[in-house]
């Protein structure tokens, strides 16, 4: 059986603080979705593609940090989509804003 040190439980509890803000921000998101069939608001379907991954990502830490699983690929390839997904709607929310539609 491992012991856990301090750290292991900060750094868990910790991941898991993360996990439930980003079920905050994907609520406040959901809140905020149905303006998204205005042109100046479409950037927001790309932002809840990246807060859904956060989600994701969050729990897989918080299982990783616990010694449950382990999932390397995921950790790694996780963050490269959701910049992708955030520069999108970066991009997506510039050319609403210069008036292209």
């Amino acid at each position: 059986m491992d012991v856990f040190t301090a750290y292991d439980w900060i750094y868990g509890i910790s991941q898991l603080a993360a996990a439930f803000l980003s079920v905050a921000a994907l609520t406040l998101t959901l809140v905020i979705y149905p303006l998204h069939k205005r042109p100046e608001h479409r950037a927001w379907n790309y932002v809840l593609v990246a807060i859904i991954l956060f989600g994701i990502e969050a729990v897989l830490a918080a299982l990783n940090a616990f010694g449950i699983t382990s999932q390397p690929l995921l950790a790694q390839t996780l963050p490269g989509v959701m910049l992708g997904a955030i520069i999108a709607a970066l991009v997506v929310q510039l050319q609403a804003n210069k008036g292209c539609t």
